[in-house]
């Protein structure tokens, strides 16, 4: 069996008495040893780390002399030779596979990446991808991977090789951001306006196409500049032309908790705002002071009231009434919003009386 270091126990006998015991290597007789060889006790182990020949001698009390020689030949100090082949080798795309050959290794593991402290046993070609890579950031820094294989053999010689990957894009641009500055109500003359105003900030660098999708992906629009949504969720991505390596973020457009929404003045009076507990505000513009407006809706347990509020919030006038109310109000001059307080409220607010 090939192993790293053969231990050889060397015992001798004799009917008057062992009087010295030695060993060298090589292939030797009796006169070698007058002056050389390493004495050593008799029942002595002596590890031998090569292969080759070896000269045991003994000698009795009386001076009778022997010698022994022994052939080691199962000693593997040689480490096993791996060799990494990643397929395509130089084809830049997003996905490589890769094969090891481990020679005579009984050990066989894999590691993908610098960074990486996990070693994975081999079992049979495997995979890689440029996302895999990028999510566990275990790119290097001129834009490879390094691939580590670690074999072991049966006597114990143990050796890890690497390869770089140079076939996976993994110069990512950076990830877009997106702004929106999406807001309250805006009740003016002219009807209701939502500044919801959305920017997305892209890489400037030239190798990639932008866009952005307001419905979950189903379809992509090339990005020429801000766009308005109120509410939603904004999806943004770059994707270089090359390999289609792309980055991709998403954000939740939302007015603010306490805006009155869209189905309480969409002119529509199947439609409601329906709030539990809750003030809910709307900005209304200068221009409104002296108009008036229909203010519509039911509560279950508490009355409902309509405040006006001037550009520090304080208030000018409120309208309070009962389980419900269905009314036209006059807008005081100086009215910058409007309070809706309410428990349980099935709000239609708010249309202009024309």
């Amino acid at each position: 069996t090939a192993q790293q270091k053969v231990a050889v126990k060397v015992s001798v006998t004799d009917d008057v008495g062992v009087g010295k015991v030695k060993w060298a290597a090589g292939t030797q007789g009796e006169s070698y040893f007058t002056n050389s060889g390493t004495e050593i006790a008799n029942d002595s182990i002596v590890n031998i780390t090569s292969n080759g020949y070896y000269t045991f001698y003994a000698e009795d009390q009386v001076g009778n002399k022997q010698v022994y020689t022994l052939n080691v030949t199962n000693v593997d100090l040689t480490a096993p030779t791996i060799d990494i082949q990643v397929s395509p080798e130089t084809t830049v795309g997003l996905n490589a596979n890769v094969t090891i050959n481990y020679g005579d290794s009984t050990i066989k593991q894999y590691k993908v990446g610098t960074s990486n402290a996990t070693w994975t046993n081999y079992t049979a070609p495997f995979a890689i991808s440029s996302y895999t890579i990028l999510s566990n950031n275990w790119q290097n820094a001129d834009g490879t991977v390094t691939i580590y294989a670690k074999g072991k053999d049966s006597a114990g010689n143990e050796i890890t090789v690497q390869k770089k990957v140079v076939s996976l894009d993994l110069d990512k641009p950076t990830v877009p951001i997106i702004q929106s500055n999406s807001g309250y109500a805006v009740l003016t003359s002219y009807g209701v306006i939502i500044d919801a105003k959305t920017t997305i900030t892209y890489d400037t660098r030239t190798d990639i196409d932008n866009y952005y999708s307001i419905d979950n992906g189903i379809n992509w629009l090339k990005y020429t500049g801000e766009f308005n949504i109120a509410t939603g969720t904004v999806i943004a991505k770059s994707v270089k032309k090359s390999t289609g390596l792309e980055v991709i973020v998403s954000k939740t457009i939302s007015m603010p908790a306490d805006a009155i929404l869209k189905e309480a003045y969409d002119g529509n009076d199947s439609t409601s705002e329906i709030r539990n507990n809750v003030d809910l505000y709307m900005q209304v513009d200068s221009s409104m002071g002296g108009k008036n407006i229909r203010f519509k809706g039911s509560v279950m347990y508490a009355p409902i009231s309509l405040t006006f509020l001037n550009e520090n919030k304080t208030e000018i006038s409120s309208i309070s009434r009962g389980s419900s109310v269905d009314e036209i109000c006059t807008i005081p001059v100086g009215t910058q919003h409007f309070l809706v307080l309410m428990v349980i409220c099935y709000l239609q607010l708010i249309q202009q009386k024309l």
